[in-house]
């Protein structure tokens, strides 16, 4: 595209060169020459949109890790993408080629599958033990909130956005429900073989400082703090007296009010406090980077390190939950320069978000069957 426009602009100059050197000059000529500059700025503004892809590539050197399988696919820390699987309708020969990182929150089968009884309810379990060892991806996140409530909610045929409660709150002041519901999952881990495993990771709530409700993937918790640190720390004590040595990721913390990132900090420092005071700190601090910025990787982690150095507080590995923002993740460019900047940091591991697709259907990249295109 980028050839064919310089040709285009080529022709024009041309064009406009020979009428420019033209001694006689009439209205006719005179229009024509006004048309070709009104084309040839189009064709101008075309090229330079089609830098955006290239612009973070052409401004610096990067370098990512890559492992060599027939071809070479990312393995890098930032190799992760935040998608469901579902057996028999994700692809699985094309996943296993992408040899992944993490995948964050597979899915739990369709649901007609979904029972309660003496067969049990259902868990994050079904493909878990298919994925790590037969579709080469190194580790999973299970996120627990609001998505395990979510699924329990529709199994006893809750509303989930009237009857569905979220923890803390009116209908679940001491937390019974969702302890309940969580305690089942990991009684489920156990059951499997996963208790033990390093290759989980247990994400215990989606952005919690996001407006939102059982149903819409996250949040709940944006105007009050001081409930989901109640929630978090019960979660962890749970979870910790469950599994011999689990791994424990969050908040998750939804990014809020771009440019800048004070808001997700302010929430991030006071996450970070609580959890020192009650000895709840996660094994690997995550939130979401949306900032469409490669550079405010090392900047956030700089920032959250200078504080905790003067608290005498030792943090834990940094990961990233969800990257690339709507605006770039159709960008090549930019996916390469956010990728090089966190494997640059050292950080855990980075998770690709999703977004709807720009064509007819508007299909999500979360969906089982969109990897395939």
């Amino acid at each position: 595209l980028s050839l064919l426009l310089l040709l285009m602009l080529s022709l024009l100059l041309l064009l406009l060169s020979q009428e420019t050197h033209k001694l006689r000059v009439n209205v006719q000529t005179k229009f024509k020459g006004m048309m070709l500059q009104t084309v040839f700025m189009i064709c101008l503004m075309a090229w330079a949109h089609t830098l955006g892809d290239t612009i973070y590539l052409v401004s610096s050197t990067v370098s990512m890790s890559c492992v060599k399988h027939n071809h070479k696919y990312l393995r890098g820390n930032a190799g992760g993408v935040l998608a469901g699987y579902t057996k028999g309708t994700t692809n699985g020969a094309l996943l296993s080629q992408l040899r992944l990182h993490t995948i964050r929150n597979p899915g739990r089968g369709p649901p007609q599958d979904w029972k309660c009884g003496t067969s049990g309810c259902p868990t994050p379990f079904y493909d878990v033990q298919h994925l790590l060892q037969n579709l080469n991806v190194s580790t999973i996140q299970i996120i627990l909130g609001p998505q395990v409530l979510e699924v329990v909610c529709q199994v006893e045929g809750h509303n989930l956005t009237s009857q569905c409660p979220l923890p803390g709150f009116e209908n679940d002041k001491n937390m019974s429900y969702w302890l309940q519901a969580v305690k089942y999952i990991l009684d489920e881990a156990v059951n499997n073989g996963l208790a033990n495993s390093s290759r989980i990771l247990w994400d215990i709530w989606n952005e919690p400082n996001f407006p939102g409700h059982p149903g819409t993937g996250g949040g709940g918790y944006m105007n009050n703090h001081t409930l989901f640190m109640q929630v978090w720390h019960a979660t962890v004590r749970l979870i910790r007296n469950r599994l011999a040595n689990p791994v424990i990721v969050g908040p998750s913390a939804a990014p809020l009010g771009f440019p800048g990132w004070e808001k997700q900090r302010e929430f991030l420092l006071e996450f970070l406090m609580s959890c020192h005071d009650e000895n709840t700190l996660p094994d690997i601090l995550t939130w979401h980077d949306y900032s469409g910025n490669p550079d405010y990787v090392g900047m956030m982690e700089q920032n959250l390190t200078a504080w905790a150095s003067t608290l005498n507080i030792t943090l834990p590995k940094f990961g990233y939950n969800e990257i690339v923002d709507v605006s770039h993740f159709l960008s090549p460019g930019y996916t390469v320069a956010i990728f090089a900047a966190i494997e640059k940091t050292g950080s855990d591991h980075a998770i690709r978000g999703c977004w709807s697709q720009p064509y007819a259907g508007h299909a999500s990249t979360c969906f089982d069957g969109s990897l395939d295109g």
